[in-house]
């Protein structure tokens, strides 16, 4: 039986601890992580590096997705007209939905922290508007 492989997929300079900690328990249950950091992505000569990242997840059998506070890097080819730009980390996350393999989502706690604290900012914001504009 072939070992099961698991795309690993997030942000890697901001994750980077993460992503170690991560590959060393995959190791530690006989699966192989896949990784773009560790070389273990196939490259199509050819072919731009983060659609090879795309494509190595067509030949694994799990994708992990580690959600952290930072964006990423913007997805080479972009649609026209499209109001937010996608990261690389979203298209790799759009390949594994696309081919129905078993999905897993790690998100970093601090993510949750910043987003209240931006809430929190918008609503604080908009106070201030309509109190400043009660008469208009």
């Amino acid at each position: 039986m072939a070992t099961p492989r698991v795309f690993i997929s997030s942000t890697c300079y901001d994750l980077q601890e993460i992503r170690f900690q991560l590959r060393a328990f995959i190791l530690s249950m006989g699966y192989d992580p896949v990784m773009s950091d560790f070389g273990d992505i196939f490259y199509e000569i050819g072919e731009h590096v983060q659609d090879s990242c795309c494509h190595e997840i067509e030949r694994c059998n799990m994708f992990i997705l580690v959600i952290g506070n930072s964006y990423g890097s913007l997805y080479h080819s972009q649609a026209i007209g499209q109001n937010y730009p996608d990261s690389i980390t979203l298209q790799e996350f759009r390949k594994a939905l696309e081919i129905r393999i078993p999905k897993f989502i790690l998100v970093n706690r601090f993510v949750q922290h910043d987003y209240e604290n931006y809430l929190r900012s918008l609503d604080e914001k908009y106070s201030d508007y309509f109190l400043k504009n009660r008469d208009c």
